[in-house]
This record gives structure tokens, sequence and C-alpha cells, in this order.
């Protein structure tokens, strides 16, 4: 029974760096995607869908998301490079998403357009 509980306490003790590595990055990420959705124009990408259609989505897919800006990155310049990491990988993705599901939304908004049409 002590064995057992001894045995726990140095798993304990010994994974508990292993686990903080891991939150400095899981942590960043998590921050960047917030900002990385707030800094994502919605209206614009939208408009650019309608504009530009399957081109505009097609654009979205293969160009490179924006990373952040710089005033974003000296805010968190103090704190670890695994954070950092995190950070723009999340900020990258999220803005990605919402590009693209906006350029959709906007190349399909033709179709809904023109199924009204058909309707009448």
């Amino acid at each position: 029974m002590k064995a057992g509980v001894v045995l726990a306490l140095a798993a304990i003790v010994l994974t508990a760096p292993l686990v903080g590595l891991g939150a400095g990055y899981a942590d960043g990420y998590a921050s960047g995607q917030e900002a990385g959705a707030e800094d994502c124009s919605e209206t614009d990408h939208f408009l650019r869908g309608v504009v530009g259609g399957v081109f505009y989505v097609g654009y979205s897919v293969v160009d490179p998301p924006n990373s952040p800006p710089r005033w974003r990155l000296s805010a968190i310049g103090e704190n670890l490079s695994d954070y950092e990491e995190g950070y723009i990988a999340g900020y990258e993705k999220a803005w990605q998403s919402c590009r693209l599901r906006n350029a959709v939304v906007g190349a399909a908004s033709w179709l809904f357009f023109y199924f009204i049409l058909v309707a009448l």
C-alpha cells in the first residue's frame, strides 16, 4: 500500500514539469486564436467572396494567412518562446479559418440569389 502511494507521488513529481512545458504552447495557441478571430474582418472577406466568387475561395485556400501584427507580438514579447510559437500558430489558424469561411459564404450567396430568381 505504501509502495503504491510512493510510486504515485513519484510519478506526479516527475511528470509535473513536462505538463508545464505543454501549457505554454497551448495557452499561446488559445490566445492566438482569440486574437486572430478578432482581427479578421468577416464583412470584408464576405464581400470579396461575393465579388470574386470561386476565384477568391481558391485564393483563400492557397494564400498563406496573415501573421500577427507587430504590436500584438510586442505585447507578448516577454513570454516564453513556446507561448509565442503557439500564439502565432493559433492566430494564423483562426485568421485563415475566418477568411475561408466568409469567402465560401460570400461565393455561395450567388446560389441563394439564383434560387430565389428561379423560384419566382
